[in-house]
């Protein structure tokens, strides 16, 4: 009996010394790296207003006051959670389980509560979660929270604003404050004289930029003779000054149109020849009112060739008569009711 006694306190001495050490290492390195986790956490339909995973994992981590879970493949545990709401009663109910690194089966907890929000489920969640990966850390006080920093000085942001004045800019004058056109032209005439008269005739035109255009007309038409019996005739000759304005114009690329309306004052000469009874030459005064029409054509400016038509109504007509051999009075000349002339000259346009 002695012999065996021996035997068996050699053999418990033998599985101490073998034992303590590797127990010893666990718990070395147990306290060395603190227990990690990996969590998988599902809300069920109807209880997607519960805490998701991201607010749970922040709410174990401030009770445990340090970082805990990691991914999957480096997690010491692994935590798995659902929550739904209770089917009868109204409220809610979560399970939560804890598995080894091997999948092995460390602990199931249940929590239910009967509010009608789930947030009430966020706190006892996180507590049991925090207490079946570390109750030692879970149970004990909870880590005093950082001093708060100062806050930052504030920040002076100097804002400039640039503020437009408007200031009047004057006008500058107008370069070009009017245009001017010049020409000289032969023209003939129709209903002035006896028979068509041929003359010379100078046109201006002045164009203000902001008002209506005026025109200027001289023309002396040459003489012209009434035949009378016996060879006697009585020429004529006309002098005329005109001038008016043009209400209409249009300018184009390479012509100026001009609607006008203008009047006539200029003398009617008459010289007599070969009438028996001798009469000394005369002067009438002509008096015309009518419209013009005209046309600048720029050929390479500033010249250009200018065409007119006048339609006018003579004013006063005076009538010329002579007496023949038997003592009748005859009619030797007088004004048409409408006079017509046209001109065509070269000149200038500026600018």
């Amino acid at each position: 009996m002695r012999r065996v006694a021996s035997v068996l306190v050699f053999a418990l001495a033998l599985v101490a010394s073998v034992a303590l050490p590797s127990g010893q290492a666990r718990a070395d390195e147990a306290g060395a790296r603190a227990r990690t986790s990996s969590l998988s956490w599902v809300r069920m339909p109807g209880a997607e207003g519960c805490v998701a995973t991201q607010a749970l994992a922040r709410a174990v981590e401030e009770r445990l006051g340090r970082e805990v879970f990691v991914s999957a493949a480096q997690a010491d545990v692994s935590v798995e959670g659902r929550v739904a709401p209770k089917k009868a009663g109204g409220g809610w109910h979560a399970v939560v389980t804890v598995r080894d690194a091997q999948g092995a089966l460390l602990g199931t907890r249940e929590v239910d509560r009967p509010d009608a929000s789930c947030e009430s489920m966020t706190s006892p969640l996180a507590l049991v979660v925090a207490v079946m990966i570390d109750p030692d850390a879970a149970l004990g006080p909870k880590p005093a929270p950082p001093k708060d920093e100062p806050p930052p000085p504030p920040t002076v942001i100097v804002k400039r604003e640039q503020v437009f004045v408007p200031v009047a800019v004057p006008t500058p004058p107008d370069p070009q404050p009017f245009r001017f056109e010049g020409s000289a032209a032969m023209t003939g005439a129709l209903g002035f004289l006896p028979g068509p008269a041929v003359g010379l005739a100078a046109l201006g035109l002045l164009e203000p930029r902001k008002a209506i255009p005026f025109i200027g007309f001289g023309g002396y038409w040459f003489d012209n003779a009434a035949k009378a019996e016996g060879g006697a005739s009585n020429s004529f000759s006309v002098f005329l000054l005109g001038s008016g304005f043009c209400p209409l114009w249009h300018h184009g690329k390479g012509a100026h149109l001009y609607a006008c309306a203008l009047g006539h004052l200029g003398l009617l000469r008459s010289h007599t020849t070969g009438f028996t009874a001798s009469r000394a030459d005369e002067s009438h005064v002509v008096w015309n009112g009518g419209l013009d029409l005209r046309a600048t054509i720029l050929v390479v400016r500033p010249f250009a060739v200018r065409a007119g038509a006048q339609a006018m109504i003579p004013i006063l007509r005076d009538k010329f008569t002579y007496t023949r051999a038997d003592g009748a009075e005859t009619d030797l000349f007088r004004m048409s009711p409408v006079v017509g002339m046209v001109d065509l000259g070269i000149g200038l346009a500026l600018p």
